[in-house]
């Protein structure tokens, strides 16, 4: 904690860190940080995106995260959504944009391509399982789509997140988009994700923000200032 707590930008961040790990060790619940629940991957109280936006959104579940950025940000060029879950993925694809790009793709994401057990639910809980009653394909980003320019990457996906992040790794080095990486589902997440951005040297600014009730839906936020506006 004390080594990542330095990380952050804005007191707001260190004290959220600070709290959920508390609450973590000594379980009282008068130390749940209070969380903002309406504006997950878009805080009003950080640097706004730059328009135009072309989205990687890992985890598009139904469409809702899309729908939400949409509310915000009216100018996007292009969306790329990954979704492994069929239920969901049927729901995705009939989300309708006006003005903008959207590619679907039933796929899930990893530092390697492979293919994995998944408990697919139909909700947001689908996730990377060995008792899974299916199995998925997921791909390395880097080897499956090096040319799709993002400057904005989303990522929720039950527990994946670090290692798709070793799967983006050049991507990310290239093109430096903004990142809102999920940091709940794995209890070092919220250390390991962190360092290894860190590792990578891009100049980011870190931010945290919970987005549900007992420390769910903490979201870490990597913003570049070239690609923010106040």
């Amino acid at each position: 904690i004390r080594g990542v707590i330095d990380l952050f930008k804005d007191k707001k961040s260190k004290k959220l860190l600070n709290e959920i790990y508390k609450y973590r060790k000594y379980g009282n619940i008068i130390d749940i940080p209070n969380p903002s629940l309406n504006d997950e991957y878009v805080p009003k109280d950080i640097p706004k995106y730059k328009m135009p936006l072309n989205i990687v959104d890992c985890g598009a579940f139904n469409g809702c995260t899309i729908k939400k950025i949409k509310s915000s940000y009216n100018n996007i060029r292009s969306i790329l959504a990954f979704e492994p879950d069929i239920f969901n993925y049927k729901k995705l694809i009939k989300l309708k944009l006006n003005k903008t790009k959207l590619t679907c793709l039933p796929l899930g994401l990893w530092s390697e391509a492979t293919s994995l057990r998944f408990e697919g639910n139909g909700d947001m809980s689908s996730n990377l399982s060995r008792s899974g009653k299916s199995i998925i394909t997921l791909v390395k980003y880097d080897d499956a789509f090096p040319n799709y320019k993002p400057n904005l990457i989303k990522m929720d996906i039950e527990g994946a997140e670090y290692n798709a992040l070793l799967g983006m790794k050049n991507t990310i080095l290239k093109y430096k988009p903004n990142l809102c990486i999920s940091v709940y589902h794995k209890p070092d997440d919220i250390i390991k994700i962190p360092n290894l951005i860190k590792s990578w040297n891009l100049g980011y600014e870190f931010y945290l923000r919970v987005h549900e009730y007992n420390t769910f839906g903490i979201v870490l936020y990597c913003l570049q200032k070239d690609k923010t506006s106040k």
